[in-house]
């Protein structure tokens, strides 16, 4: 009896695998919707076909089989890929070394390592004596696969990886990456004379190579996403570096507004209402942006960058953050004050049949070329605690395109009303590519009222 019962051990410990794969990854799948990030993979489908295995069902067994097969084939797909980069970096003109995440490296692992246990315990002779069917493989060092299924697998996944590779496949597809990286004059200026490469990522679909790269020089340290197309054609677009370059064009080094909120009361026609630079320093974080008053997860600050004066205020201090959300959740909201002292109050309208709002906008925050309005600034608005209603949106400007500042005026209907509340909402760009060096700031502004 207990003879009779080990092939089934075996069989119940890679249907316990599976069920247990299947609840990780359905957790991760709800954070990777909770949390906007990428994420794939069987989930909740393990469970089943762990629970079906549990069964012990010989046709499930069997398809179970024929998918593993394909697994296999897939992930020596993958084996060959890596050795190829590797390859490919190591070769001594290119300059260049491999670094992936640890992360990555450590799911790659511990995938691999499933799979390599539920095809020894699936494949084992015993499992398959117990299930009725003829014995394999006898070597556990191919996994008791026949040498047949192993040949096929690995033959299966060189073809497989050089589809996926397509023309690259002829030469080094790194080479153009690095020979581009060593002539590109603005990245020279940015990072000094180059010492070394350095490969994070790489994938390819559709044939395009998208790359992480991160370069070493003698003055900085910068890191890029690079493309190579098809066609040969390399892009370079930076997103990160060790001593953040300032390239955000100054109108003066004076402010040209001055720090300044209205009098309580007063009868003149068109009234500053509030008048800022962001110039003045407060004693803590709040303070550190008025008049903007944080009303979000995601906190702005000031920068030392700016139109005039010396400081400017940045809707996304940290960068795009690469996350999936998508539009309708704005995470960066800030509500505009009516005083300069860090707290918030609406503005009195009450004398004014209308109000101007002006300031002066940069951006970099577009991660894409084609794509107009991704990263934008939005203005909403509500009168006397009413419902808020979207007033402009500010799209945000692709990084090579981003060369000035833009001024920006909204008018608001006061008319009949007493309190008039504005907010500012950074829209975070639907896209995976974390962009440290993405920037949205906001400086001289003013808002007037009209009698």
């Amino acid at each position: 009896m207990d003879g009779a019962a080990e092939p089934l051990d075996r069989l119940e410990i890679a249907a316990i695998i599976l069920i247990v794969l299947g609840i990780v990854e359905t957790i991760v799948f709800a954070l990777a919707f909770k949390y906007g990030f990428s994420f794939g993979g069987g989930s909740i489908l393990y469970v089943y076909v762990g629970y079906r295995l549990l069964k012990r069902n010989p046709q499930t067994y069997k398809t179970v089989i024929r998918v593993l097969t394909a697994v296999l084939a897939i992930m020596m797909s993958a084996v060959w890929f890596l050795l190829m980069i590797a390859a490919y970096t190591t070769t001594s003109e290119i300059g260049m070394s491999l670094s992936l995440p640890v992360v990555t490296t450590t799911v790659a692992i511990v995938y691999c390592t499933v799979v390599a246990s539920l095809s020894y315990l699936l494949f084992h002779p015993e499992t398959r004596c117990g299930l009725g069917l003829e014995q394999a493989g006898l070597t556990p060092w191919i996994l008791h696969l026949t040498r047949h299924r192993a040949i096929g697998i690995a033959v299966s996944g060189a073809i497989i990886c050089g589809l996926i590779l397509g023309p690259h496949v002829k030469s080094n597809p790194l080479r153009p990456i690095a020979t581009t990286i060593h002539e590109d004059e603005k990245l020279r200026r940015s990072v000094g004379e180059i010492s070394h490469i350095s490969l994070s990522s790489f994938r390819i679909f559709n044939w395009t190579v998208y790359a992480s790269i991160t370069v070493y020089g003698s003055t900085n340290t910068g890191s890029y996403y690079a493309e190579l197309d098809p066609n040969g054609a390399v892009s370079l677009d930076s997103y990160d570096f060790e001593l953040m370059p300032d390239l955000v064009p100054s109108a003066s080094e004076n402010p040209e507004v001055t720090e300044y909120e209205a009098p309580s009361s007063t009868s003149e026609s068109e009234v500053v209402l509030l008048s800022t630079s962001f110039e003045q320093q407060g004693s803590n974080v709040v303070n550190e942006i008025a008049p903007f008053v944080p009303h979000g997860d995601h906190e702005w600050a000031r920068q030392t960058s700016s139109r005039s004066g010396k400081f400017a205020i940045n809707a996304v201090p940290t960068g795009n953050p690469g996350i999936l959300r998508y539009f309708g959740e704005s995470l960066s909201r800030a509500l505009l004050s009516s005083t300069l002292e860090g707290t918030y109050e609406p503005f009195d309208v009450s004398p004014f049949q209308s109000v101007t709002l002006e300031f002066w906008r940069f951006s970099t925050s577009n991660p894409s070329e084609t794509h107009n309005c991704l990263g934008s600034l939005r203005v909403d608005y509500r009168l006397d605690d009413q419902e808020w209603q979207s007033k402009m949106v500010y799209c945000g400007r692709f990084k090579a395109k981003a060369s000035k500042w833009s001024h920006g005026s909204l008018t608001f209907d006061t008319a009949g009303s007493t309190k008039l509340d504005i907010m500012f909402e950074y829209e975070y760009p639907p896209n995976s590519r974390p962009d440290r060096k993405a920037v949205y700031l906001v400086d001289d502004l003013q808002v007037r009222g009209s009698r």
